[in-house]
């Protein structure tokens, strides 16, 4: 089972707390790491494993302060807290890699979710699409690249930044991080 957004929150929480006591007995370090392991990924997979060894290696530790302020996810009629669950769970995973660019897209998907969320500048209806092209580009981000469709990522990535770049100050926030998401992407 691949993890989705909440189970990767979830899934960070409870690695957090583990490890967070790691310290306290050094001898059985070892083995409740590798019977935690296990566990993880019979339930979350390969990529949830793969997040509690970067975890164990502290390598989440630069993550634990991204994730996204966002007290209300209803905007009109919409509730997108599904979208935000879903790029907060990337931006958590890419921000926890060694990877530069990762990093980079973390902190940009993170950014544009905040301010297109506090801007007033878009209609409810222009923040439910923007938010969903947002989470394809989480869930993109998370996926190998040979498995991403270079071109539809291309026409979302640019669907974004025209959106964006009409809506005044949001303008701004795209030509400071637009560059994070496509160098990233490979754009």
């Amino acid at each position: 089972m691949s993890p989705d957004g909440k189970d990767l929150t979830e899934l960070l929480r409870i690695t957090r707390r583990l490890f967070k006591n790691r310290a306290s007995d050094p001898s059985n370090n070892k083995r409740h790491f590798e019977e935690f392991y296990d566990s993880v990924e019979k339930a979350y997979g390969e990529q949830g494993a793969e997040l509690t060894a970067l975890f164990a290696a502290g390598a989440i530790e630069r993550a634990q302060y991204m994730n996204i302020n966002i007290a209300n996810s209803q905007i009109g009629n919409f509730n997108v807290g599904k979208q935000i669950g879903t790029v907060n769970a990337a931006v958590q995973v890419l921000a926890a890699t060694p990877d530069a660019k990762a990093q980079d897209l973390a902190t940009a998907l993170k950014t544009l979710t905040e301010a297109i969320h506090a801007s007033n500048e878009l209609d409810p209806a222009q923040k439910k699409d923007t938010f969903d092209v947002l989470a394809e580009l989480a869930t993109a981000a998370q996926a190998p690249a040979e498995k991403r469709s270079k071109g539809v990522l291309k026409t979302i990535i640019t669907g974004l930044g025209a959106t964006l770049s009409a809506a005044g100050t949001l303008s701004a926030i795209w030509a400071q991080w637009g560059p994070a998401v496509r160098s990233y992407f490979g754009f």
